[in-house]
């Protein structure tokens, strides 16, 4: 048995002790103590002799669940919680598949980074002991009352400074400055975070062994392996000792963590650091049928069921009485390896998910080693007075420069040969296949916003684009599945709308970059050679004017209190820029000027405008407080094709359904929204057919010639799902004649005896009396 020594101070209700396993502090009454030590803080109640007491915070243990498998596949389950009493489970050899640590492995990224990080992490915290120094002086001099204020007033102050200095001197800071093709791709990886983070279930495999023979099989509901996993999150924040200026992927598993920054992978294992460029990084994406018993996650998706024991031709054992059916579910797995030793084995409740990440990271878009500025670490409060600098320093990202298609806007003052502008401007945006047009990547949607000085949109064109045998990509994050484009038309269908709305603009985009590269790719596919266009960048523009932690378009949209219900659809994405663009102008205050000036498309050899109908779409629709019709017009463009003979029939019938009940339910509404997206049509056509209906139903009114209270009340209803509530204001209902008392002199219908008018001319001659 072990040894300690120790002794103790007392003061009042207080108590210190000092021992070889550290210092302790306790606090309470007879009867009550609340203790707070090395090992973990513990409360002691003590009622008629009797002691009681438990530990409150202490380190809490590492818990690792076994896993059943399917061939090919894995299954969670407890290894041993399987099993009836008495009945042991064979033993299962499990192997670790987690690979080498940050203390074995060699970094291969560029830089010092991580041995500054690691000299970060090392050194040691002292102001917590300095904390406890100053309370047991104070509590030892609470007899000298001045003396014990004198020792708080001046070691209070001096706690927090150490704590601050110490934090300061454990921080390693990173700004980045990226700009080219990594800004894309980087962009790109920052982009699938919410749907990362929204995963219903993420796990690290530990441990795998693998099940050989027939008893071990059938005690584990048939399946191949069984494997350890541990829960991980998924986050856009580092972890202290890391400071940087943009957001960094991280996957953090209890005290192991990977960080995805622009130029390398930080892995990080307790205190430890290392890193992985990624030149030597290897990713793979797949699936597995996996035997879930603990909670489904909301997001998974089961495919089979199994028993917890099961027969030798796979059904239920029935020598167990209580033998559960278990799901088979369909997971996505990523495995992260480097052959330095590096291996993470994830599992992710969503394969598509998984598919995605391994696509982009592996991508041909992955950056080239790019340098990073280590500064000290110190912390520093901001100075007043000092926005822009401090906006500066966060941007991570620099003016575009000259294009081969798009020559980018710059200040008039540096560069006076360039042209002003004052006319109107062209928004544009994509969703695309991925994120290299180079490697075949396509546009699958293009929205164009033509919008004044001012903001106001005078035109829109919104259309789903064929990508001609590409996978539609990320369904995820865009929404455009393969089907969706099915019978779209073709970028060079729909070339002259589009150079329509670029004629005479300075084209805006948010990350032009992006766009010019995609637009550059679909010109030269079509055989077309445009001169180039000016440009202007909002991230750029953005970075200069608002002072936002990052500038991304959700970030910048919630800051200037624009609203953004459509992220991720082209048109909705173009519209939250045209309503930014000129807040951006406007805040810019030094006058821009663009190297060339807008030109006349119409001297280019592309097919006339109108000559392919669009395919658009209204996505994110909701009821809201102004009904389901509403929110279509508000996400369909402003106007597009004219509905045909067969679409409108169609419209109007599905329509005349859907009303029929006197009101429109949300799967009546998508339905009719996919309708007008399918027929092309934008808010312009189909407010006319709805007019076109109501119009219908008030010829069916007035059929009879009389308009009663109850087709009044039709009409209205009607009127109001369609959006405009006020339609039949104009009209009034007549009062039927039927049913009315008549009056009891003249027998006429409409008022009372005693309101008779021929009674009371009557009266007024002396001829009749009123009874």
């Amino acid at each position: 048995m072990g040894f300690h020594l120790g002794t103790s101070l007392s003061a009042g209700p207080f108590r210190v002790r000092l021992s070889t396993r550290g210092i302790g502090m306790s606090a309470g009454v007879p009867g009550f103590r609340v203790g707070m030590g090395p090992r973990a803080n513990r409360v002691s109640v003590t009622v008629a002799g009797i002691r009681y007491s438990t530990t409150l915070g202490g380190r809490p243990r590492r818990r690792t669940a076994s896993a059943r498998a399917t061939s090919p596949g894995l299954a969670s389950t407890a290894s041993g919680a399987a099993y009836g009493s008495g009945f042991a489970p064979p033993p299962v050899e499990m192997s670790s598949t987690t690979g080498e640590d940050a203390t074995t492995l060699q970094p291969t990224g560029p830089g010092d980074v991580v041995e500054q990080l690691n000299k970060a992490s090392a050194r040691t915290r002292f102001w917590p002991a300095a904390a406890v120094l100053l309370g047991i002086l104070v509590l030892v001099t609470l007899a000298l009352p001045q003396l014990a204020i004198l020792l708080l007033l001046l070691g209070t102050p001096a706690v927090v400074w150490l704590r601050y200095w110490e934090a300061a001197r454990r921080t390693v800071v990173i700004f980045y400055e990226v700009e080219g093709p990594v800004v894309t791709w980087y962009e790109g990886l920052v982009s699938g975070h919410p749907a990362l983070a929204a995963l219903g279930g993420a796990w690290r495999i530990q441990a795998r062994g693998d099940l050989h023979d027939t008893h071990q099989r059938k005690v584990n509901s048939g399946a191949s392996s069984l494997v350890q996993r541990l829960s991980v999150g998924i986050s856009l924040t580092p972890p202290r000792t890391l400071a940087t200026n943009i957001a960094v992927p991280s996957i953090i598993c209890g005290r192991d963590a990977l960080l995805l920054l622009p130029d390398r992978i930080l892995v990080r294992t307790e205190r430890r650091w290392t890193d992985v460029g990624y030149d030597q990084l290897g990713v793979s994406a797949g699936t597995t049928r996996f035997i879930e018993t603990g909670p489904l996650p909301r997001d998974g998706q089961q495919v089979d069921w199994t028993w917890e024991y099961v027969n030798v031709k796979g059904g239920p054992d029935r020598r167990f009485a209580n033998n559960r059916q278990l799901p088979v579910m369909r997971y996505g797995t990523l495995d992260l390896t480097s052959p330095t030793g590096l291996r993470w084995s994830l599992q992710l409740s969503r394969a598509d998910i998984a598919e995605w990440f391994a696509t982009i990271v592996r991508g041909p878009a992955r950056p080239a080693p790019a340098p990073a500025r280590v500064s000290p670490a110190v912390v520093l409060p901001p100075v007043p007075g000092t926005a822009p600098a401090a906006r500066s320093e966060r941007s991570a990202f620099a003016r575009p420069g000259g294009g081969s298609l798009f020559g980018y806007a710059d200040l008039l003052d540096h560069m006076p040969g360039l042209h002003k502008h004052d006319g109107m401007y062209a928004v544009l945006d994509f969703e695309t296949t991925g994120f290299a047009p180079g490697r075949g990547d396509r546009i699958i949607e293009i929205a164009i916003a033509r919008v004044d000085r001012s903001g106001v949109i005078h035109d829109e064109f919104a259309t789903l684009l064929d990508p001609e045998g590409r996978d539609t990509g990320a369904v995820f994050i865009h929404g455009i599945t393969n089907e969706a484009v099915r019978g779209a038309p073709r970028f060079a269908d729909v070339l002259g709308d589009i150079m329509l709305r670029l004629d005479g603009c300075v084209v805006v985009a948010h990350n032009a970059a992006f766009e010019e590269r995609f637009l550059a790719a679909e010109l030269a596919r079509a055989g077309v050679r445009a001169d180039r266009f000016p440009a202007l960048c909002t991230l750029w523009l953005g970075q200069q004017v608002f002072a936002t932690p990052n500038h991304k378009l959700p970030t910048l949209a919630r800051h200037a209190g624009v609203p953004l219900p459509d992220m991720h659809s082209a048109l909705g994405d173009a519209r939250a820029v045209a309503a930014l663009l000129p807040r951006m102008l406007d805040g810019h205050r030094s006058p821009l000027g663009f190297p060339c000036a807008p030109y006349s498309t119409y001297t280019l050899p592309i097919p006339a405008a109108g000559m392919a109908r669009p395919r658009t779409r209204a996505t994110g629709i909701k009821r809201g407080t102004d009904g389901w019709m509403a929110s279509i017009l508000a996400r369909l463009p402003m106007s597009a094709a004219e509905a045909g003979d067969a679409d409108t029939e169609l419209y109007l019938s599905c329509l005349a359904d859907a009303l029929a009940d006197g009101k429109i339910v949300a799967d009546e509404a998508r339905a009719l929204a996919d309708m007008a997206g399918t027929a092309g049509l934008g808010s312009a056509q189909v407010a006319a057919l709805n007019q076109r209906f109501l119009e219908s139903m008030r010829e069916a009114a007035f059929a009879d010639s009389v308009l009663t209270a109850e087709e009044l009340r039709s009409l209205r209803t009607a009127a109001k799902s369609l959006g405009v509530p006020d339609y039949f204001d104009d009209l009034t209902a007549e009062v039927p004649t039927e049913g009315r008392r008549r009056c009891g002199h003249c027998r006429g219908v409409g008022h009372y005896r005693s309101r008779c008018p021929a009674l009371h001319s009557q009266l007024s001659n002396g001829s009749a009396s009123l009874k």
